[in-house]
């Protein structure tokens, strides 16, 4: 004779929640490990598409926290400044020269047209 095994429906019901819970933990967790993992890629990216500038300003910008005189940082500050404009100056100034030459030479070019 064969011994039936009875099975209370509660812990039938306990089982069966048990492991779809687990098996939903882990999905939120795999969730969460690749969002993690995108965010993370996606910061790698940006960092590797810096322009050199940026990287270089950050650089500058180290260099003057380290700089513990509040005076010397003004003043390097002030060079810094000073020597933007004047780079800035000097573009527009020959861009002005090249504007002149190229209208000097258009009006040569006219004149010869026009004998």
């Amino acid at each position: 004779m064969e011994l039936e095994t009875f099975q209370s429906p509660r812990l039938i019901s306990k089982a069966t929640t048990s492991t779809s819970s687990r098996k939903r933990n882990k999905t939120d967790e795999s969730s969460e490990i690749s969002e993690v993992l995108k965010s993370a890629k996606k910061k790698m990216d940006e960092k590797e598409k810096k322009h050199p500038f940026d990287i270089y300003g950050e650089y500058i910008a180290a260099e003057l926290r380290s700089v513990k005189d509040d005076q010397a940082v003004t003043q390097a500050k002030y060079h810094i400044n000073n020597i933007l404009y004047e780079l800035k100056w000097d573009n527009i100034i020959h861009m002005d020269i090249k504007r002149h030459l190229l209208i000097h030479h258009q009006h040569q070019i006219m004149s010869k047209k026009l004998k």
